[in-house]
């Protein structure tokens, strides 16, 4: 595994934070041009992207670069902030785009991966 280049991981951070402002709710049309994985499906939840925590960024022999981070949604109904661990391989061909994405054992995202880690406010 090699490290990307800051220039790489600014564009790669931009596109993160554009795509989990969008994910929460985002059509399959929507997706399909953030992500080649079928397995990010729509959460259907009115979440709100508060931000990218922890990321680690590590780019393979073949050029893909390997994502592991932590993202904080506020609950709009509850007011809760959530949290979510998403591992992602993400490849650029004229733009960036999710190709996998695994969390834990299961191979898809939905709801009841979040989890509270602030109470109501």
């Amino acid at each position: 595994m090699l490290a990307p280049t800051i220039g790489t991981i600014s564009e790669i951070t931009e596109f993160l934070n554009t795509f989990f402002k969008l994910y929460p709710t985002a059509s399959e049309k929507e997706r399909t041009y953030y992500t080649i994985s079928p397995d990010l499906q729509q959460i259907g939840i009115d979440y709100v992207s508060m931000e990218l925590l922890t990321p680690v960024y590590t780019k393979s022999d073949n050029g893909n670069t390997h994502i592991n981070e932590s993202v904080k949604h506020l609950d709009q109904l509850t007011k809760a902030a959530q949290l979510s661990q998403f591992d992602l391989t993400l490849t650029k061909d004229t733009n960036w785009k999710i190709i996998q994405k695994k969390l834990g054992d299961r191979p898809y995202m939905d709801s009841s991966f979040f989890f509270c880690i602030t109470g109501f406010h």
